[in-house]
């Protein structure tokens, strides 16, 4: 009986230490499970992560090469304005807000005699005299066309005279601003022409 009770304990305990190893096997089988699927799934962000580095490349280069093509055609367009506004067979004359001269025609440059690009940074103002026509007065700087232009004013102005050489030229100026896309002055072009 006693033999019958300790082999029944034995059995006992021998189920149960081999329910806990099927238990641990089992706990075994589902890490490793989860493991697998967990490599899985990162292969699969990998890779995901590797597509997205290789299409956002792609679209920088794509954009990268619409910005170039967009510099160029933007040059070009530049340098057919100036080729436009250098073909006027009249004196224009760009300033910046502050006065300063940012483009001369060669029309411009000869009608006053002075090479624009000599002036850089200073006030068209200050590059030349201008008279009241048949006088010896200088032009107020408030009451030229250049100055009206710059304040957004539109005038047109025959009583006009520079002096270059000792001979006085007689000129027809308009000024006129060019705004922005805030509707703000940025620009003032002058248009003059000799009318001896």
């Amino acid at each position: 009986d006693e033999v019958q009770s300790e082999l029944g304990a034995k059995n006992t305990e021998l189920a149960r230490n081999i329910q806990d190893r099927d238990n641990q096997y089992f706990q075994t089988e589902k890490s490793l499970l989860e493991l697998k699927q967990n490599k899985a799934a990162m292969l699969n962000l990998l890779e995901d992560s590797r597509e997205l580095e290789k299409q956002l490349k792609l679209e920088k280069e794509s954009v990268q090469n619409k910005v170039e093509e967009r510099t160029k055609e933007l040059s070009q367009e530049k340098q057919r304005l100036f080729s436009f506004l250098s073909s006027i067979p009249e004196g224009v004359l760009v300033m910046q807000k502050d006065g300063v001269p940012l483009f001369a025609n060669k029309t411009a440059e000869k009608i006053i005699g002075i090479d624009i690009k000599k002036f850089l940074g200073a006030k068209f103002s200050d590059m030349l005299t201008v008279y009241k026509a048949g006088t010896k007065t200088i032009y107020p700087i408030d009451e030229r066309p250049s100055c009206a232009a710059l304040q957004g004013k539109l005038t047109t102005v025959s009583d006009m005279e520079i002096e270059r050489d000792g001979v006085r030229i007689p000129l027809r100026v308009t000024g006129a601003p060019v705004y922005n896309i805030a509707n703000k002055v940025e620009y003032g072009i002058v248009v003059f022409r000799d009318i001896t």
